[in-house]
């Protein structure tokens, strides 16, 4: 149910309702809520209620009940979509984060946005051509050929702004290619089927959509596309596809083999980046793509006027353990300690290894306070690793945080390496937490009633 809220605020409440006993239902934490009011209901309103709320959504409680055909309606869809986010992502997500089973995790989502932003100035070129091409085909073929034209100019003035503004980008980019490749097809068929000029367009635009569309989005475009071009061949003549069976089969499996091909391409595009962002031994992300992600929390916790803590540590005295017991016994520990450090944070709270026994733990909206206790959470369960019966580390761990406008990467993560030396200096096998006036007197000995070491 994560990603849907319970809403009993009376501040939020349209002007004119009452303040008793309202409830919004609304579908992301971020949308308008739609606000029903409920009354007196029959048991099968009730019923639908009732799903609503076991799903996830709100319940609406007034004296009349206008609107009932939209509660249905949302019911129906979020039973859908919340069917698909457990097939697709059964795993805890970020507080904020409403997943979706084209976009599972937030980092699917991210995706989407960069990929539209990388290829928007090459999207409006190709658009441009295919544009020229149906005008061409509106002074031959007639009405039907404005559909296309029309829905291509209309998804690229709204579809840009929805990706970017809204909160589920990859919908928008669904909706965007489903408008164009549906209005296209449509008017192709209408138009003389695999015979019409519009028909080589298809495979093309299906390419073009798949540039910034996620592959299952992909997938979804063509087949509505060949469903919606096989209905519109009928309409015209039912003879159509029968007499043209060859030129209609080379479409359909030209658009099937540009699916596939651009799937493909797009899962190797997936792999490389993995490839690039992740920590071969410890399969922890690496230094690559912190800036940017750094930057993402960043502008999020501005927004909702949260904090951001950096956690820098490393293993004590590794460089002996690597000498005394081998590398192959330094590898494990690396190994078994990141896999325990990332068992004990969530889902949204992020560990980099940043090179050699330093790592990089980022904790969004989360206090100072908090993170000393999870710090400490985290120093106790490295203590605790063994590997080959027998060989232990300890951790030495900085904090710095930061609100607002403070919230800068490269100070905080100078800070948190300052507050890391302080504790290697006090002692090693500890906690310290940088502060503005002086590193050396936050240390954990000195913060003694917050934390012991």
């Amino acid at each position: 149910m994560a990603g849907y809220e319970l809403a009993l605020d009376p501040q939020r409440r349209p002007r004119g309702r009452p303040a008793h006993g309202l409830v919004c239902l609304t579908s992301t934490p971020a949308s308008p809520p739609w606000w029903l009011p409920v009354g007196n209901l029959s048991p099968s309103r009730r019923l639908h209620v009732l799903a609503w709320w076991a799903l996830g959504g709100g319940l609406c409680v007034d004296t009349e009940l206008k609107n009932w055909s939209a509660v249905r309606l949302l019911t129906v869809w979020v039973a859908l979509d919340r069917l698909l986010v457990l097939a697709f992502s059964p795993k805890p997500q970020e507080p904020g984060f409403v997943a979706s089973w084209l976009a599972p995790t937030p980092r699917a989502r991210a995706r989407v946005l960069e990929r539209a932003g990388r290829v928007d100035g090459m999207m409006r070129v190709m658009v441009a051509l295919t544009v020229g091409v149906l005008v061409w085909c509106v002074v031959s073929l007639g009405a039907w050929a404005v559909v296309p034209l029309v829905a291509m100019l209309v998804a690229l003035a709204v579809g840009p702004i929805a990706v970017r503004r809204g909160g589920r980008p990859e919908f928008s980019d669904l909706a965007a290619g489903l408008l164009i490749l549906g209005a296209m097809a449509l008017a192709a068929g209408m138009t003389g089927g695999p015979l019409s000029p519009i028909a080589y367009l298809l495979p093309t635009s299906v390419a073009v959509i798949a540039m910034r569309a996620v592959p299952r989005a992909t997938a979804i475009t063509t087949i509505v596309t060949a469903a919606v071009f096989l209905v519109a061949c009928l309409m015209r003549s039912p003879s159509s596809v029968g007499d043209h069976l060859l030129g209609t089969a080379e479409l359909l499996v030209t658009l099937a083999c540009v699916t596939m091909a651009s799937t493909a391409l797009a899962g190797a595009e997936i792999k490389y980046w993995r490839a690039s962002v992740l920590d071969p031994l410890t399969g922890l992300l690496n230094r690559q793509g912190l800036a940017d992600r750094f930057d993402e929390l960043r502008q999020q916790a501005q927004l909702l006027r949260t904090p951001i803590c950096l956690v820098s540590f490393d293993l004590d005295h590794f460089k002996a353990i690597n000498d005394q017991y081998g590398h192959d016994i330094g590898d494990a520990i690396l190994r078994e300690v990141a896999y325990q450090v990332r068992k004990d944070l969530r889902a949204f709270e992020l560990v980099y290894r940043m090179g050699g026994e330093e790592f990089l733990v980022v904790l969004p909206g989360m206090s100072q306070t908090q993170a000393i206790d999870t710090v400490e959470q985290l120093r106790e369960t490295i203590s605790h690793v063994r590997v080959a019966g027998e060989i232990g580390v300890t951790a030495s761990v900085g904090i710095s945080s930061g609100t607002g406008e403070r919230i800068d990467f490269v100070p905080l993560n100078r800070q948190a390496d300052e507050a890391l030396y302080t504790a290697k200096r006090d002692g090693r096998d500890r906690t310290a937490v940088w502060t503005e006036t002086d590193p050396a007197t936050a240390t954990v000995a000195g913060l003694g009633a917050i934390v012991a070491s």
